[in-house]
Protein backbone atom coordinates (compact mmCIF):
# COMPACT_ATOMS: atom_id res chain seq x y z
CA UNK A 1 0.00 0.00 0.00
CA UNK A 2 1.20 3.08 -1.47
CA UNK A 3 2.13 5.95 1.86
CA UNK A 4 0.01 8.75 2.49
CA UNK A 5 1.63 11.84 1.93
CA UNK A 6 3.44 13.55 5.09
CA UNK A 7 1.63 17.10 6.26
CA UNK A 8 2.78 19.75 8.16
CA UNK A 9 0.02 21.24 10.06
CA UNK A 10 0.51 24.90 11.13
CA UNK A 11 -0.88 27.72 13.53
CA UNK A 12 0.40 30.92 14.74
CA UNK A 13 -0.93 32.03 18.14
CA UNK A 14 -1.28 35.01 19.89
CA UNK A 15 -2.92 35.48 23.68
CA UNK A 16 -5.00 32.11 22.39
CA UNK A 17 -5.38 30.34 25.95
CA UNK A 18 -8.98 31.13 26.11
CA UNK A 19 -9.48 28.99 23.17
CA UNK A 20 -6.41 26.65 22.54
CA UNK A 21 -7.23 23.52 24.55
CA UNK A 22 -10.07 23.22 21.68
CA UNK A 23 -7.95 23.45 18.87
CA UNK A 24 -4.95 21.27 20.37
CA UNK A 25 -8.31 18.77 21.38
CA UNK A 26 -9.14 18.45 17.77
CA UNK A 27 -5.51 17.74 16.59
CA UNK A 28 -5.23 14.56 18.80
CA UNK A 29 -8.49 13.42 17.22
CA UNK A 30 -7.35 13.58 13.60
CA UNK A 31 -7.50 10.54 11.66
CA UNK A 32 -4.10 10.20 9.68
CA UNK A 33 -0.40 8.60 10.70
CA UNK A 34 1.57 10.25 13.32
CA UNK A 35 4.70 9.12 11.14
CA UNK A 36 3.16 10.84 8.40
CA UNK A 37 1.96 14.11 10.12
CA UNK A 38 4.22 17.01 12.05
CA UNK A 39 2.54 19.79 13.80
CA UNK A 40 4.03 23.28 13.90
CA UNK A 41 2.71 25.60 16.67
CA UNK A 42 4.41 29.34 16.56
CA UNK A 43 3.56 31.41 19.92
CA UNK A 44 3.64 35.10 18.49
CA UNK A 45 4.94 36.52 21.46
CA UNK A 46 1.81 36.23 23.88
CA UNK A 47 1.77 37.60 27.07
CA UNK A 48 -0.91 35.12 28.37
CA UNK A 49 -0.84 31.26 29.15
CA UNK A 50 0.06 30.86 25.64
CA UNK A 51 3.26 29.03 25.63
CA UNK A 52 2.67 27.38 28.60
CA UNK A 53 0.02 25.27 27.26
CA UNK A 54 1.48 24.61 23.88
CA UNK A 55 5.14 23.43 25.67
CA UNK A 56 2.31 21.35 28.11
CA UNK A 57 0.70 20.18 25.10
CA UNK A 58 3.93 18.89 23.07
CA UNK A 59 5.08 17.10 25.75
CA UNK A 60 5.90 13.35 24.63
CA UNK A 61 4.50 14.18 21.11
CA UNK A 62 7.74 14.30 18.97
CA UNK A 63 5.46 15.37 15.90
CA UNK A 64 4.66 18.63 17.13
CA UNK A 65 7.34 21.39 17.62
CA UNK A 66 6.98 24.82 18.91
CA UNK A 67 8.49 28.55 18.10
CA UNK A 68 8.84 30.97 20.25
CA UNK A 69 8.57 34.30 17.67
CA UNK A 70 9.67 37.25 19.12
CA UNK A 71 7.49 40.89 17.57
CA UNK A 72 11.41 42.39 17.32
CA UNK A 73 11.97 39.50 14.50
CA UNK A 74 11.19 40.96 11.86
CA UNK A 75 12.59 39.65 8.54
CA UNK A 76 11.98 41.32 5.12
CA UNK A 77 9.11 43.84 5.75
CA UNK A 78 6.95 41.18 7.56
CA UNK A 79 4.91 41.26 10.53
CA UNK A 80 2.14 40.08 13.06
CA UNK A 81 0.94 36.43 11.75
CA UNK A 82 2.56 37.10 8.54
CA UNK A 83 5.76 37.12 9.61
CA UNK A 84 4.73 34.05 12.46
CA UNK A 85 3.44 31.82 9.31
CA UNK A 86 6.81 32.49 7.26
CA UNK A 87 8.71 30.91 9.97
CA UNK A 88 6.86 28.24 10.68
CA UNK A 89 6.88 26.95 6.85
CA UNK A 90 10.42 27.49 6.69
CA UNK A 91 10.50 24.65 9.56
CA UNK A 92 7.79 22.68 7.46
CA UNK A 93 9.22 19.21 5.66
CA UNK A 94 5.51 18.08 4.13
CA UNK A 95 4.65 17.96 0.91
CA UNK A 96 1.69 19.58 2.16
CA UNK A 97 1.32 22.71 4.17
CA UNK A 98 -2.14 22.69 6.26
CA UNK A 99 -2.94 25.97 7.67
CA UNK A 100 -5.52 26.56 10.58
CA UNK A 101 -5.68 29.26 13.85
CA UNK A 102 -5.26 28.48 17.44
CA UNK A 103 -9.28 29.21 18.03
CA UNK A 104 -10.33 26.44 15.76
CA UNK A 105 -12.14 22.39 16.23
CA UNK A 106 -10.98 20.67 13.12
CA UNK A 107 -12.65 17.46 11.66
CA UNK A 108 -11.09 13.94 12.71
CA UNK A 109 -11.26 13.35 8.75
CA UNK A 110 -9.82 17.11 8.31
CA UNK A 111 -6.74 15.94 6.57
CA UNK A 112 -7.81 13.28 4.60
CA UNK A 113 -10.82 15.46 2.91
CA UNK A 114 -8.26 17.94 1.98
CA UNK A 115 -6.00 15.59 0.55
CA UNK A 116 -8.55 14.32 -1.82
CA UNK A 117 -8.98 17.47 -3.76
CA UNK A 118 -5.17 17.59 -4.14
CA UNK A 119 -5.50 13.56 -5.62
CA UNK A 120 -8.20 14.41 -7.86
CA UNK A 121 -6.25 16.92 -10.11
CA UNK A 122 -2.66 17.18 -10.00
CA UNK A 123 -2.69 20.46 -10.89
CA UNK A 124 -4.26 22.30 -7.50
CA UNK A 125 -1.93 24.53 -6.02
CA UNK A 126 -4.38 25.54 -2.80
CA UNK A 127 -7.50 24.31 -1.28
CA UNK A 128 -9.76 25.84 0.94
CA UNK A 129 -11.75 24.55 3.50
CA UNK A 130 -15.25 25.60 5.23
CA UNK A 131 -15.43 27.50 8.45
CA UNK A 132 -18.39 28.13 10.44
CA UNK A 133 -19.85 28.85 13.97
CA UNK A 134 -22.37 26.80 15.95
CA UNK A 135 -25.73 27.81 16.05
CA UNK A 136 -26.32 26.96 19.84
CA UNK A 137 -27.04 31.02 20.35
CA UNK A 138 -27.67 33.80 18.34
CA UNK A 139 -24.86 35.60 18.01
CA UNK A 140 -22.68 32.66 16.71
CA UNK A 141 -25.79 31.30 15.26
CA UNK A 142 -25.94 34.62 12.38
CA UNK A 143 -22.60 35.31 11.81
CA UNK A 144 -22.36 30.95 11.28
CA UNK A 145 -24.72 31.85 8.42
CA UNK A 146 -22.72 34.57 7.48
CA UNK A 147 -19.71 32.47 7.00
CA UNK A 148 -21.44 29.01 5.52
CA UNK A 149 -23.37 30.99 3.10
CA UNK A 150 -20.65 33.19 1.95
CA UNK A 151 -18.57 30.09 1.08
CA UNK A 152 -21.36 28.23 -0.66
CA UNK A 153 -21.10 31.59 -2.91
CA UNK A 154 -17.52 31.27 -3.28
CA UNK A 155 -18.16 27.64 -3.98
CA UNK A 156 -20.31 28.16 -6.89
CA UNK A 157 -17.86 30.50 -8.39
CA UNK A 158 -14.76 28.31 -7.87
CA UNK A 159 -16.79 25.73 -9.61
CA UNK A 160 -17.70 28.34 -12.51
CA UNK A 161 -13.27 29.09 -12.53
CA UNK A 162 -13.55 32.09 -10.69
CA UNK A 163 -11.53 32.66 -7.88
CA UNK A 164 -12.50 34.04 -4.49
CA UNK A 165 -10.60 33.95 -1.20
CA UNK A 166 -8.38 31.91 0.83
CA UNK A 167 -9.63 31.17 4.39
CA UNK A 168 -6.51 31.21 6.97
CA UNK A 169 -8.26 29.00 9.60
CA UNK A 170 -8.80 25.95 6.85
CA UNK A 171 -6.39 25.88 3.93
CA UNK A 172 -3.79 24.18 2.08
CA UNK A 173 -1.43 24.28 -0.05
CA UNK A 174 0.91 21.84 -1.46
CA UNK A 175 4.66 22.78 -1.15
CA UNK A 176 5.41 22.88 -4.56
CA UNK A 177 2.72 26.01 -4.99
CA UNK A 178 4.47 27.15 -1.94
CA UNK A 179 8.14 27.38 -2.81
CA UNK A 180 7.32 28.45 -6.61
CA UNK A 181 5.98 31.55 -5.80
CA UNK A 182 8.93 31.98 -2.79
CA UNK A 183 6.89 31.73 0.17
CA UNK A 184 5.75 34.81 2.43
CA UNK A 185 9.41 35.84 2.45
CA UNK A 186 8.68 37.11 -0.97
CA UNK A 187 5.18 37.66 -1.93
CA UNK A 188 5.84 39.87 1.69
CA UNK A 189 3.33 41.15 4.11
CA UNK A 190 -0.40 41.78 3.48
CA UNK A 191 -2.68 42.89 6.26
CA UNK A 192 -5.22 39.46 5.13
CA UNK A 193 -2.28 36.96 4.16
CA UNK A 194 -4.45 34.01 3.86
CA UNK A 195 -6.35 35.84 1.01
CA UNK A 196 -3.00 36.83 -0.87
CA UNK A 197 -1.17 33.41 -0.40
CA UNK A 198 -4.24 31.97 -2.31
CA UNK A 199 -3.89 34.91 -4.79
CA UNK A 200 -0.58 34.36 -6.09
CA UNK A 201 -0.76 30.25 -5.49
CA UNK A 202 -3.24 30.70 -8.72
CA UNK A 203 -1.23 34.10 -10.42
CA UNK A 204 1.53 31.51 -10.77
CA UNK A 205 -0.86 28.68 -12.67
CA UNK A 206 -1.55 26.71 -9.60
CA UNK A 207 -5.35 25.17 -9.78
CA UNK A 208 -7.73 25.68 -6.99
CA UNK A 209 -10.69 23.83 -4.98
CA UNK A 210 -12.90 24.72 -2.74
CA UNK A 211 -13.64 22.46 -0.47
CA UNK A 212 -17.47 21.78 0.51
CA UNK A 213 -18.44 18.44 2.20
CA UNK A 214 -18.44 17.26 6.15
CA UNK A 215 -14.95 16.75 6.58
CA UNK A 216 -13.89 19.81 6.26
CA UNK A 217 -16.11 21.91 7.71
CA UNK A 218 -13.91 23.72 11.04
CA UNK A 219 -15.55 25.93 13.44
CA UNK A 220 -14.68 28.78 15.09
CA UNK A 221 -15.19 31.30 18.23
CA UNK A 222 -17.16 34.64 17.22
CA UNK A 223 -14.27 37.04 17.98
CA UNK A 224 -13.79 39.21 21.30
CA UNK A 225 -13.86 42.21 18.82
CA UNK A 226 -16.04 42.15 15.96
CA UNK A 227 -15.26 45.40 14.58
CA UNK A 228 -11.91 45.12 14.92
CA UNK A 229 -11.74 42.01 12.83
CA UNK A 230 -14.36 43.01 10.23
CA UNK A 231 -12.33 46.56 9.91
CA UNK A 232 -9.10 44.38 8.94
CA UNK A 233 -11.36 42.40 6.09
CA UNK A 234 -12.79 45.45 4.65
CA UNK A 235 -9.42 46.92 4.23
CA UNK A 236 -7.85 44.12 3.17
CA UNK A 237 -10.49 43.50 0.59
CA UNK A 238 -10.58 47.14 -0.17
CA UNK A 239 -6.60 46.74 -0.90
CA UNK A 240 -6.62 43.46 -3.23
CA UNK A 241 -10.13 42.71 -4.40
CA UNK A 242 -12.32 46.09 -4.22
CA UNK A 243 -14.96 44.15 -6.28
CA UNK A 244 -15.11 41.82 -3.12
CA UNK A 245 -16.90 44.63 -1.38
CA UNK A 246 -19.68 44.59 -3.69
CA UNK A 247 -21.75 42.20 -2.28
CA UNK A 248 -21.11 44.13 1.35
CA UNK A 249 -22.44 47.04 -0.13
CA UNK A 250 -25.80 45.93 -1.13
CA UNK A 251 -26.28 43.70 2.52
CA UNK A 252 -25.75 46.76 3.67
CA UNK A 253 -28.23 49.02 2.14
CA UNK A 254 -30.66 46.13 1.21
CA UNK A 255 -32.76 46.45 4.42
CA UNK A 256 -32.58 50.25 4.61
CA UNK A 257 -33.96 50.67 0.91
CA UNK A 258 -36.46 48.43 1.10
CA UNK A 259 -37.91 50.30 3.92
CA UNK A 260 -37.95 53.52 2.24
CA UNK A 261 -39.70 51.54 -1.16
CA UNK A 262 -42.37 50.93 1.62
CA UNK A 263 -43.35 53.77 1.58
CA UNK A 264 -43.69 54.31 -2.10
CA UNK A 265 -44.70 51.18 -2.82
CA UNK A 266 -45.63 49.01 -0.32
CA UNK A 267 -46.25 45.74 -2.43
CA UNK A 268 -43.27 45.60 -4.20
CA UNK A 269 -41.23 46.18 -1.18
CA UNK A 270 -42.73 43.03 0.87
CA UNK A 271 -42.63 41.05 -2.74
CA UNK A 272 -38.60 41.81 -2.64
CA UNK A 273 -38.70 41.19 0.98
CA UNK A 274 -40.20 38.14 0.45
CA UNK A 275 -37.60 36.64 -2.11
CA UNK A 276 -34.63 38.21 -0.64
CA UNK A 277 -36.02 36.14 2.64
CA UNK A 278 -36.79 32.87 0.30
CA UNK A 279 -32.97 33.15 -1.20
CA UNK A 280 -31.43 32.97 2.27
CA UNK A 281 -33.80 29.86 3.35
CA UNK A 282 -32.16 28.33 -0.13
CA UNK A 283 -29.10 29.09 0.45
CA UNK A 284 -29.15 27.90 4.29
CA UNK A 285 -30.88 24.01 3.49
CA UNK A 286 -28.22 23.93 0.80
CA UNK A 287 -25.05 24.14 3.24
CA UNK A 288 -27.05 22.29 5.78
CA UNK A 289 -27.58 19.45 3.59
CA UNK A 290 -24.36 19.55 1.79
CA UNK A 291 -22.48 19.96 4.61
CA UNK A 292 -23.89 17.74 7.44
CA UNK A 293 -24.69 21.12 9.66
CA UNK A 294 -28.11 21.29 11.00
CA UNK A 295 -30.33 23.86 13.05
CA UNK A 296 -29.45 26.96 11.65
CA UNK A 297 -32.66 27.67 9.84
CA UNK A 298 -34.74 28.47 12.86
CA UNK A 299 -32.26 31.46 13.13
CA UNK A 300 -33.06 33.07 9.40
CA UNK A 301 -35.55 36.09 10.74
CA UNK A 302 -32.49 37.08 13.43
CA UNK A 303 -29.95 36.21 10.40
CA UNK A 304 -32.07 38.96 8.24
CA UNK A 305 -31.83 42.19 10.48
CA UNK A 306 -28.32 40.86 11.31
CA UNK A 307 -26.80 40.99 8.02
CA UNK A 308 -28.23 44.27 6.78
CA UNK A 309 -27.38 46.14 10.34
CA UNK A 310 -23.95 44.22 10.76
CA UNK A 311 -23.22 45.37 7.01
CA UNK A 312 -24.10 48.80 7.35
CA UNK A 313 -22.47 49.51 11.08
CA UNK A 314 -19.35 47.55 9.95
CA UNK A 315 -18.85 50.27 6.74
CA UNK A 316 -19.60 53.08 9.26
CA UNK A 317 -16.84 52.16 11.92
CA UNK A 318 -14.47 51.26 8.79
CA UNK A 319 -15.52 55.06 7.68
CA UNK A 320 -15.08 56.63 11.30
CA UNK A 321 -12.16 54.65 13.20
CA UNK A 322 -8.75 55.95 11.66
CA UNK A 323 -6.84 52.70 12.78
CA UNK A 324 -6.54 49.00 11.71
CA UNK A 325 -5.88 47.11 15.46
CA UNK A 326 -5.42 43.17 15.59
CA UNK A 327 -4.42 41.35 18.17
CA UNK A 328 -3.06 44.21 19.60
CA UNK A 329 -0.87 45.01 16.73
CA UNK A 330 -1.86 48.55 14.79
CA UNK A 331 -1.38 48.20 10.97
Amino acid sequence: MQKPPKISILIPSRNEEHHLHHTLGSLDNLVFPRERMEVILGNDDSNDSTQEILEMYAKGKPWVKILHIKESSHKNGLIGKTRVLAELAKQATGDYFFFTDADILLHPNWINGMLAEFEAETSIGVVVGVTGFKDDRVWPAVQGIEWFMALTLFKIGSEMGFSSTGMGNNMAVSKKAYETIGGYETIGFNIVEDFHLYDQIIKAGFGFKHAFKPDVVAFTFPPAKYFEQRRRWIKGALENKPSGMATGMLQAFCIPLLIILGFINPILSFSMMGVLILNYASLILFFENRLGVKGYLKWLPAFTIYISVAWLLQFMYFIFKKKTVWKGREY
